[in-house]
């Protein structure tokens, strides 16, 4: 029925189009039908204006420019095209357009069946209005998901995460007892997420993660039909059988044995260690890893210490208006209000870092000049980035991969390891654990919160580097609250006891300067500047006698070649640096590597999984158009270009750095793709 209508409209079509008089009644038809709906939309504000909202209003509330910018409609459709479940936004629940366009749409979705190679279909079919997305179950169940045609600010990795949500919901329904298969849906939970997707702009609806690690292929979700690895580990050693024991048996028993049994529990160390899944542990990590959780613990702790990266403060003091030495004194108010005892700047750290990083680059320059391989150095700082790498192409890019911890984790090694013993040799000062200091860090992306729970960063009595995470955006809702006076709780009044004063005289002043406004930025931009660093000590090796040549080969991926001008080394093999920023390039340069037929001429790589770095991180304080979030990103980068610079040595860091074992500066980055197949359950 469906396919023979479709083959109606497409002859009367090519009527049309050999006929130049039904041609131009067509398109004055479709005019007239635009122009119908342009008088009915301001009809409905012209009426909430008379009863005294304004025209903007009444747009915001019939869904106006904000309604063309939210998902319509959601449906699931069966094996044998019967309706499981539809979900239609208020706006359009009347309007019977909508369900045409979606029945309509099962055409396209039977068509696309026949050559789809994935479950996720693309995009369907658009009219003059909609536009419709499908996704299919191994079961054959259709999921189609209509947007309104001006919606053009999702992307393709968006709609597969919010597909994988959906379908998750569904499984769910299915394990009810009471579900009769084939029969309606009604699920609450389901009701709850197309009503989210309704009001959600896009921004919302892209998430706080990174592209890359929502992509499909890096496998970030479990599905219905893998087991979780963990319960499959024997927890409970049983006894061989004997001769005399029953093989056979009409009951079950139960291994006779005089150790306890253990309680299987599965940890987030364990969902990130098997591979198998993100986005269910997401849900986790955002339980987990919040501002309340942040601020219960600051205030339980002994020693509370919050380290706040700079990308972070860039962005709250752009979108307030403040200067960074403000934004720097606002926040430590905020902190210290409740309960935390230090503030850190996490470009102080950021700056060993870099010399950690220098110092991979080097030894491999070195093996070069000696007739080694060319091997790039590919910087892990992003937490993103690196988790695609080990779900996706161990093999080819570990051996690439930089061991350097970021910033986020050499601050957990300075907190956790260091703090402490610089406090205790201090006089009459504290005894401190790593488990007695609570650390929170402000990074911008929540790629962080999973970084955070990597299994190597872990203090010598079990306890996290970094025991909490916050992205930008959540201290910028919260600062909110501190500063207008509007939370329910009192703030609690910040310890001054002797003991804990004397904590803050034990710990250097390059360390505590963020709390006096005291700001100090690194050469480059806010990604770390391991470009910057790396031209840097490249040109000083020479003596300074240096040509650089910079080329944007395409956007976010610039190239920086660093050519030798001392006598006798003109013709020489020159530096060559490069940004590589967001998804798209990360792939091109992930395909230049798989093919082998050009050898990638970068020395030292710096990799984002965000466009423009971390300026526009995932848990940045986000805009809602393209143009706004490339004039805030800008904004961001020009507060930090303003700080005053480091200077190239900080004693109190070179300290640290003493002090501190070589592996506890590295990442344990493995090849976790590889061990996928042996250890989860199909």
């Amino acid at each position: 029925m469906l396919g023979s209508a479709t083959i109606d409209q497409a002859g009367e079509r090519e009527a049309r189009e050999n006929d130049p008089a039904a041609l131009n009644d067509s398109r004055l038809e479709n005019q007239i039908y635009t122009f119908a709906n342009t008088l009915e939309k301001f009809e409905k504000q012209l009426k909430q204006a008379q009863n005294g909202q304004t025209v903007e209003e009444a747009e915001n509330m019939h869904g106006g420019a904000v309604w063309w910018m939210m998902a319509v409609a959601v449906a699931l459709i069966g094996r044998d095209n019967a309706r499981l479940y539809t979900r239609v936004t208020d706006r359009e629940r009347d309007d019977y357009e909508v369900q045409m366009f979606i029945h309509c749409t099962l055409d396209i979705v039977e068509d696309k069946l026949s050559k789809a190679n994935e479950l996720y279909l693309g995009l369907l079919t658009s009219n003059h209005k909609h536009k419709s997305y499908g996704f299919v179950t191994n079961t054959g169940v259709k999921f189609i998901l209509v947007l309104s045609l001006a919606n053009t600010t999702l992307k393709d990795t968006d709609m597969r995460a919010h597909f994988k949500r959906l379908h998750l919901l569904y499984t769910n329904c299915l394990s009810n007892p009471f579900y009769e298969l084939g029969k309606p849906l009604k699920s609450r939970a389901l009701d709850e997420a197309c009503n989210e997707l309704f009001r959600s702009t896009p921004a919302d609806m892209s998430g706080g993660f990174s592209g890359v690690v929502r992509l499909s292929n890096v496998n970030d979700y479990i599905a219905p039909s893998q087991a979780c690895v963990i319960p499959l580990k024997p927890t409970l050693e049983q006894p061989a059988a004997t001769e005399d024991e029953q093989l056979v048996s009409t009951h079950s028993k139960k291994p006779k044995t005089d150790k306890p049994v253990v309680k299987v529990s599965i940890s987030l160390a364990d969902c990130l260690a098997c591979a198998g899944c993100v986005t269910s542990a997401e849900t986790v990590l955002i339980e987990e890893q919040s501002v309340q959780r942040a601020i219960e613990g600051l205030r339980a702790a002994k020693l509370g210490v919050v380290t706040v990266s700079a990308s972070s403060l860039a962005s709250i003091c752009t979108a307030r208006g403040w200067t960074m030495e403000e934004g720097a004194r606002r926040v430590t108010e905020f902190f210290r209000a409740k309960g935390a005892r230090v503030v850190l700047d996490a470009s102080v750290v950021q700056s060993l870092a870099l010399r950690e990083c220098w110092q991979e680059m080097r030894e491999r320059i070195e093996q070069r000049e000696k007739g080694g391989a060319h091997r790039p150095l590919l910087v892990s700082a992003c937490p993103g980035f690196a988790c695609y790498a080990e779900k996706s192409h161990g093999a080819l890019l570990m051996p690439l991969m930089s061991r350097t911890r970021s910033s986020q984790g050499v601050a957990g090694v300075l907190v956790k390891e260091y703090l402490p013993r610089l406090i205790a040799a201090s006089s009459n000062g504290p005894s401190l654990s790593p488990a007695d200091i609570y650390h929170v860090a402000v990074m911008p992306c929540f790629d962080r919160k999973l970084e955070a729970s990597r299994p190597e960063n872990t203090a010598a009595d079990g306890s996290r580097h970094v025991d909490c995470v916050l992205g930008t955006a959540e201290l910028n809702g919260a600062l909110s609250a501190f500063l207008e006076g509007r939370e329910e709780e009192e703030s609690m009044e910040v310890d001054e006891s002797p003991e804990l004063a004397r904590v803050e005289e034990a710990l250097p002043e390059e360390i505590t300067g963020f709390m006096r406004g005291a700001l100090l930025g690194l050469d480059g931009n806010l990604s770390g500047g391991y470009v910057e660093y790396g031209i840097d000590r490249w040109s000083a090796a020479k003596g300074g006698a240096v040509r650089v040549e910079e080329t944007k080969a395409a956007s976010n991926l610039d190239v920086i070649r660093v050519f030798s001008t001392r006598p006798g080394e003109e013709e020489e093999r020159p530096f060559v640096a490069a940004r590589v920023y967001g998804f798209r390039n990360i792939q091109n340069m992930v395909r230049k590597l798989k093919t082998g037929k050009k050898e990638l001429e970068y020395d030292l790589v710096e990799v984002m999984a965000c466009p423009s770095g971390c300026a526009n991180g995932g848990g940045q304080i986000r805009a809602a158009t393209t143009q706004e979030r490339n004039r805030v990103t800008e904004g961001v980068e020009r507060l930090y270009s303003n700080l005053p610079r480091q200077p190239t040595t900080v004693p109190s860091i070179d300290e640290f750095r003493a002090s501190i074992e070589d592996e506890k500066m590295r990442m344990d980055l493995k090849d976790v793709g590889a061990t996928v197949n042996a250890n989860l359950a199909w």
